[in-house]
Order: structure tokens, then sequence, then C-alpha cells
């Protein structure tokens, strides 16, 4: 489960830098006025990564808080 964590941050992480290049190819293309909403797909794909990363962090906690308990008993 580790190991497929870690790819779909990757993997959000990738979406982020791609749209973040399509949203400034369209911005170039046209104008800022008229393809603002391109920048909404890495903002969203960045927030993914970042709701990914906190929770890889918070079940790797409470992993670890489980595996020192049972080691206590």
């Amino acid at each position: 489960m580790k190991k497929v964590n870690r790819f779909m941050e990757y993997f959000w992480l990738v979406v982020a830098v791609a749209t973040l290049g399509l949203a400034v190819w369209a911005i170039a293309n046209t104008s800022l006025k008229d393809a603002w909403t391109w920048l909404l797909f890495p903002l969203f794909a960045l927030l993914m990564y970042g709701v990914r990363r906190f929770l890889r962090g918070k079940l790797e906690a409470m992993e670890e808080r489980e595996r020192a308990a049972a080691v206590k008993r």
C-alpha cells in the first residue's frame, strides 16, 4: 500500500507540472483573460498532491504507533 500511495503522490505532482505547462502554453497563445481557467488545473493537481502527502504521513504515523503498541504487548 505504501508504494501505491507514493506513486499517487508523484502522479499528482507530474500532472501538476504537465498542466502548468499546458496552462502557460494556452496563456501564451491567447490572453490571460481568456485562459485563466487553465490555471485551475495545476492548482487542483497541487492540492491533490498536498492532500495525498499529508494523508500518507498520517497513515505512516498511525502504522508506527500500532507497531510500537504491538511490540509492548
